[in-house]
């Protein structure tokens, strides 16, 4: 194995993962042409990169949360949208979560209708990019810090039962 087909090996565990699509068919095909150190490679290389995205998301998440915070400290009420807390804190475009492909979601809850107690949810559509409304599996996994991570079905909510 050269150094050539080490980089591409990385370039195509990039071009996968959660959001971008399963990397079986390139596994089959290394042991086809028979680089079988890449073909047993690529699939960790895959979910070195499918962590980082999750790392990403979480990141983006919290910082998402932090602004609607500071938001409600300032303001003594909820932000209508991720857009206004945004604007709170100098930027201007919700986050794209790199796990699900598609923006981070947020809504207002009417007081008390939150059994958790929460005045919003923030949450991502998560891997399989369908928005369950912030629907999370229960209980939330344990030692996640965002309930729902990676299950079909579920979404990855921000902030969790206090």
């Amino acid at each position: 194995v050269d150094d050539r087909q080490v980089g591409r090996a990385l370039q195509l565990a990039a071009q996968t993962g959660p959001s971008r699509g399963p990397i079986d068919v390139r596994v089959t095909d290394y042991r086809k042409s028979g680089y079988q150190m890449l073909a047993v490679l690529l699939p960790a290389f895959g979910r070195a990169f499918a962590l980082a995205d999750e790392h990403e998301r979480d990141a983006l998440g919290t910082r998402l949360m932090l602004a609607v915070e500071l938001y409600h400290a300032e303001h003594g009420a909820w932000p209508a949208s991720l857009n206004e807390a945004l604007a709170g804190v100098g930027e201007s475009a919700v986050p794209v979560d790199p796990v699900g492909g598609k923006p981070f979601m947020y809504y207002v809850l009417r007081e008390g209708a939150d059994p958790d107690g929460r005045g919003y949810l923030l949450y991502s559509t998560g891997k399989d990019g369908v928005d369950n409304d912030g629907k999370v599996p229960s209980p939330p996994p344990a030692g996640s810090p965002a309930a729902g991570k990676d299950q079909p079905g579920y979404d990855v909510v921000v902030n969790v039962k206090p």
